[in-house]
Order: structure tokens, then C-alpha cells, then sequence
């Protein structure tokens, strides 16, 4: 399994006039209810809460089982060592050189990791400092600079060799994926780019968003979630990215959901279409069912503030901060 590699009442005043006496109700009008939104769906017993996801903020895959990010510390469903994590807070999780530890981003830009931090992948992870943003393959650094795995040669996935991109000065995010040569990063201007893993790489911009206050990547597309909640995507590295949905809080750009269509047999993960999924904004899970960006309601899901997945597993936070996960057997 690959690491999947884890959240928006007018007042019409009367001018100084009267203001008007309301109209005598018809009985139609009087016992009419107002409309109101419908209550959310139960969640069907397939999605099982998490006990140890309680309150999680984020949900990831790390040496084959479920890890969750909460205030206290992570969580894995396995036998994962966590070190100082176990206790850490951390956003941007992401499994790291050789996906062999697990890292992310603790107070004050702290790059925190599950073992010490050494200068081969064989010893420990890599060393990094004031990181806002870590996926895989590229970190985003408090200043905006961007540091990526430079070295991509079979010698690379044994022992990859950070440095920082020159002509990147205003990451905020970064975005990667498992294959990559190379990541993409959101501007401070809201606007995207991608860069190859060299030093003298030059960014491409990826037109289409002016507002982006989001993005992820896998090996197959480019999402990004806008500050109006349009979800955007694109297959080409260099875009345009074209829109998917509105009125989006959350995604997932690969999340095995209950319903979706089989893969064609024989297919590695890596070979198979992905399941995107998103959040709408009255709660509603919508995913592409069928493999493609056609997202439809999920059956069986309730009311959902987050969605997090892997090509075998789904997982899905409410407002209470229960987390429920499928697993695909």
C-alpha cells in the first residue's frame, strides 16, 4: 500500500419609515413547517468509530496501518514505534526517506520525527528546520523556501538527498506523491506551481486558481480546494485545473469507499483509477463511485467534516470528533 500521502444574516433596514404590519397568515401559511435542512443520515454500522482516532485532525497510512494525528500525541492501529510522537502534535503527517519514518510538522516549525534524526535514510530521517508543510518528497519552510529529495536514481529511493529549490521563495504548502520527480506548492498569493526535485529547477505555474487555500497531489491528478470551496483538478502537470465541485470543505484525493466500482483485475494500485472524495458543506460524503471526478452522495454515510483515504481504506470525521474507517478486506 501507498502512503496517501491527511478545513465558511442580512438586515433590511426601513429607511426611517414605518415599518410595515405584517399580512394576516393564510391557514396554509400558519401550518405550513419552514423549511428546514433535512437531519443528517445515520451512519451505516460498516463505519466503525475509532476510539484511538478520537478527535483526530488528520488520518494517514504509515508502514502498511492506520495513524491518526491528534492534540495528544499520534495514534497507530499496529505496531508502528511512535517516539516522541506518541506525545507530539503534529500536522502535515507523512511517511518519510524510503517511507521508513514517520514526520511531520510540531510548534514553532519544528520538524519532529518517530527515531532521532540521522544523515543516512538507513540511520534516520532526514534533517529539516522551520518547516510549515512536509509530503514525501518536498518540505515548505517558514521563510517560503522549498526543499525537495534531489537525488531520483534507483541509488535515490535508498538514500535521497535534500536541498532547497533556488527560485522558490513563497511556498506555504507543499504537495507530493509516491513516485514523484517532482512536487508541487501553494503560493502565498493563493496561485499553484510545480517544480522538479533540482536545485536550478525552474517553477511552472498551474493556471486555472487565484485562490487556492489547499492542494494535494498523487501520481495521477492535482487537486486544489479553494477559499469558496470550488475543488479543482488536473491531470496534466501543467494544468489548467478545471472544477470538479462547489461548496467543498474537505477532500481526499484517493479513498477506497464503500460502493465504488471494482478496479480492473490484475491492476497494481498503482495502475488502478483513483476514488477522489470530498465533504460538501452541508455535511454530505460524495465520492467518484464510478472511478472518475463524477462525485455522487456516499450510502451509508452520515454527516461528515473530513474525509481521509488510501487505495484500501476511508476514513471520515464528524463535528463531535468521531472518526470512522472502512477497510477494504
Amino acid at each position: 500500500m501507498r502512503p496517501a500521502i491527511l478545513s465558511f444574516v442580512c438586515l433590511a433596514s426601513c429607511g426611517g419609515q414605518a415599518a410595515p404590519q405584517p399580512a394576516t397568515p393564510s391557514t396554509a401559511s400558519s401550518t405550513s413547517a419552514p423549511d428546514r435542512p433535512a437531519p443528517p443520515a445515520p451512519w451505516d454500522p460498516l463505519w466503525a468509530p475509532v476510539e484511538a482516532f478520537q478527535g483526530a485532525t488528520a488520518v494517514f497510512e504509515a508502514g502498511g496501518e492506520l495513524c491518526a494525528t491528534r492534540p495528544d500525541g499520534v495514534r497507530c492501529l499496529g505496531s508502528t514505534a511512535l517516539g516522541p510522537l506518541a506525545a507530539t502534535a503534529i500536522t502535515s503527517p507523512t511517511s518519510i526517506w524510503g517511507f521508513t519514518y514517520v514526520c511531520g510538522v510540531g510548534v514553532g516549525g519544528a520538524f519532529v520525527c518517530n527515531k532521532p534524526f540521522a544523515d543516512r535514510p538507513q540511520q534516520g530521517p532526514p534533517r529539516l528546520v522551520d518547516v510549515v508543510s512536509v509530503d514525501v518528497h518536498a518540505a515548505a519552510h517558514r521563510d517560503g523556501t522549498l526543499s525537495v529529495t534531489t537525488s531520483r536514481s534507483a541509488d535515490g529511493w535508498a538514500d535521497p538527498k535534500w536541498a532547497k529549490v533556488a527560485a522558490v521563495t513563497d511556498a506555504v504548502q507543499v504537495a507530493s506523491s509516491w513516485y514523484a520527480t517532482s512536487s508541487c506548492y501553494l503560493k502565498r498569493s493563493g496561485e499553484v506551481a510545480c517544480v522538479k526535485h533540482a536545485v536550478d529547477a525552474a517553477p511552472t505555474p498551474v493556471p486555472g486558481v487565484t485562490d487556492a487555500a489547499r492542494i494535494w497531489k498523487t501520481d495521477q491528478a492535482l487537486w486544489a480546494l479553494t477559499r469558496t470551496g470550488r475543488l479543482l483538478a488536473t491531470r496534466k502537470p501543467g494544468g489548467p485545473f478545471e472544477e470538479v465541485a462547489t461548496s467543498i470543505v474537505h477532500m481526499a484525493p484517493n479513498a477506497a469507499a464503500p460502493g465504488v466500482a471494482k478496479p480492473k483485475e490484475g491492476d497494481l494500485p498503482s495502475q488502478q483509477p483513483e476514488v477522489p472524495c470530498a465533504v460538501r458543506k452541508d455535511g454530505a460524503l460524495l465520492c467518484g463511485l464510478d472511478r472518475s471526478w463524477k462525485l455522487v452522495p456516499v450510502a451509508g454515510a452520515g454527516s461528515a467534516r473530513s474525509v481521509f483515504g488510501g487505495s484500501d481504506w476511508i476514513c471520515a470525521g464528524d463535528d463531535a470528533g468521531t472518526v470512522r474507517c472502512v477497510q477494504q478486506k
